[in-house]
């Protein structure tokens, strides 16, 4: 018996060691360095030139900052993405993390030549997630987005990431796109990427120094220049921000935008969209593809130059009248631009043709792209004017 509570009491401290025991690969929070931002571009003597952002942590802290920079910026240039992640301390200090970055940026030069093919390294490494942005870097190296500082986040990353989502929650002004979606996207027969467009308004130069923090009007921001356009790997062109909001409504995305349209001569009435919709029917005809898109909206008037009676039920079907016209034109602008220009399926229409006409979708999947840029696409819009705001009465018909 005391034998056995012997090796009872062994087998208990052996089996407390193994719960007990750190992790195998344990970091110290002072050897290591937080990643918030990659930026790809071409190399001169090698094929790509990667570069990071990683956090100064005393620098953020506002008990414990000075006059140093708030991150620190790095590249290195070599022929394979993944060979480089893991060669960047031979100029940082400390072990690179990666599972916090927010934000990959990738030159126009890389995006239009479809050197892709470090996705493969992203989506397989195990620290990296896949929710972080997609961005294109336009009239700049790509680079150049991570460096620019900004007083109130300070690290470009950190602001990229907060400013993209308010872009879209807002207005629509952001393709809310990330890594899963673009893998998703090239991966479908049916439907192309689009990934947001940055580029650097003022002098990037002076906008990556620290004294572009204390400034009331930075030398350089970095602002929102439109919506990329894929085929495949390649870039084809940018779609302007103002058609985003359009784009977004095909896809089923849009939480809301602004609308202006004339009410007379140099007038305007502004509406915000709140809520849209959007029903697809896809057929062949005679051959060729049909799509037939019913879009319905919610609205509310937000401002008016109109001396319009906004008591009057007839006002407010006039109004919506003018709505559902102006919004039917966007949206078919946007649908001949990506047809014509791009000829490129970025709504996901062929997803739509292969949902409801699987068999016929099977034979031409491979040319989809060439199929959509020959589809008859019409589109019917009807919607609603719910609101006036907190007044009726237009106050400047009064004024004289």
């Amino acid at each position: 018996m005391k034998h056995c509570r012997i090796w009872l009491k062994i087998w208990c401290s052996l089996l407390l060691f193994m719960i007990l025991t750190g992790c195998w690969d344990r970091l110290e929070l002072n050897e290591i360095s937080l990643v918030t931002g990659l930026a790809i571009d071409q190399a001169k003597d090698h094929k790509y030139r990667l570069t990071v952002e990683v956090l100064n942590g005393t620098e953020l802290n506002p008990k414990t900052k000075g006059d140093s920079a708030p991150t620190v910026v790095f590249s290195h240039e070599g022929d394979n993405i993944a060979e480089l992640a893991k060669k960047l301390n031979i100029g940082l200090s400390r072990h690179l993390v990666f599972s916090h970055m927010r934000v990959i940026v990738i030159s126009e030069q890389i995006a239009k030549a479809g050197m892709l093919e470090f996705f493969d390294f992203l989506e397989r490494h195990r620290e990296i997630r896949d929710d972080f942005n997609i961005l294109i870097s336009k009239g700049v190296p790509a680079a150049n987005i991570l460096k620019i500082t900004y007083p109130l986040q300070k690290a470009s990353t950190m602001k990229l990431n907060i400013q993209m989502p308010t872009l879209y929650e807002e207005w629509g002004g952001d393709p809310d796109v990330r890594m899963k979606d673009v893998v998703s996207a090239l991966l479908s027969p049916g439907r192309e990427p689009v990934t947001a467009v940055v580029r650097v308004k003022g002098n990037a130069k002076s906008g990556g120094s620290t004294e572009n923090l204390k400034k009331v009007e930075p030398s350089a921001l970095v602002v929102m220049e439109g919506a990329g356009v894929f085929r495949g790997q390649h870039l084809q062109g940018i779609l302007p921000v103002h058609e985003i909001p359009y784009m977004l409504l095909l896809q089923k995305k849009l939480k809301r935008t602004n609308l202006s349209i004339a009410c007379a001569k140099n007038k305007q009435f502004t509406v915000q969209i709140d809520s849209t919709t959007r029903i697809i029917k896809a057929s062949y005809k005679n051959g060729s593809p049909h799509f037939l898109i019913n879009v319905y909206f919610g609205s509310r008037l937000i401002s008016t130059e109109c001396s319009d009676d906004l008591e009057k039920p007839e006002t407010f079907r006039k109004y919506e009248e003018k709505i559902e016209t102006k919004l039917e034109e966007e949206i078919k602008k946007v649908i001949e631009k990506a047809q014509n220009k791009y000829k490129a399926d970025i709504f996901g229409l062929g997803e739509e043709m292969n949902r409801q006409n699987h068999s016929q979708f099977k034979k031409v999947k491979d040319d989809w792209n060439e199929e959509f840029a020959r589809a008859k696409i019409e589109v019917r819009v009807n919607g609603r004017l719910w609101r006036s705001g907190l007044i009726r009465k237009p106050y400047l018909q009064d004024v004289k």
